[in-house]
């Protein structure tokens, strides 16, 4: 008996032990939308947030199934040798996952899908979302090869409505 009592008691250490020495994940920081968002050695900011009905013209017209919601960003890469940039991903305040559009056609100066950049360079670009309209965070990564390494983090993406200028009275004109 006291034999087994020991041997639970080890087995409660090593278990212990091995558990205080696991990796714990960081906790993912969260950035307002224009603030350099780290995640790893690339460093994000979202500078223009747009939503679209439509892009394109005629022929070449594309309609979402939601809202096109366009992000323009720049992205540093603060590391000393050249990466890729990940997709990015729009999280809802419900936790559903909208994924990065992967057709740019109709979106002026695209980022791409296969992205790359050097040691110290900066990139600016629009990327390209299918959502309904809402306030989201954009998740962004950097170019870890196994995801479960990847360091991430969250983009505020509030809502804001276009206002519409020809239906404001003009600065002179008085009611």
């Amino acid at each position: 008996m006291r034999s087994i009592l020991v041997w639970l008691i080890a087995v409660g250490m090593a278990c212990m032990l091995t558990a205080g020495c696991s990796p714990s994940r960081e906790p993912i920081k969260l950035y307002a939308m224009g603030e350099r968002a780290e995640a790893g050695f690339l460093v994000y900011n979202v500078l223009e947030a747009v939503w679209r009905d439509s892009l394109g013209e005629d022929a070449n017209l594309r309609v979402p199934q939601h809202r096109f919601l366009l992000l323009r960003l720049s992205i540093t890469n603060g590391g000393p040798q050249e990466a890729s940039i990940p997709l990015t991903t729009l999280v809802s305040s419900e936790g559903k996952e909208f994924p990065e559009s992967t057709n740019g056609e109709g979106v002026e100066n695209w980022l791409g899908i296969v992205r790359h950049i050097k040691a110290t360079e900066t990139v600016f670009g629009w990327i390209l979302f299918d959502a309904p309209r809402g306030d989201y965070q954009l998740r962004v990564s950097d170019d870890a090869f196994d995801p479960a390494d990847a360091k991430l983090a969250l983009i505020q993406i509030p809502l804001r409505l276009e206002s519409k200028s020809d239906f404001l009275p003009d600065a002179g004109q008085r009611r």
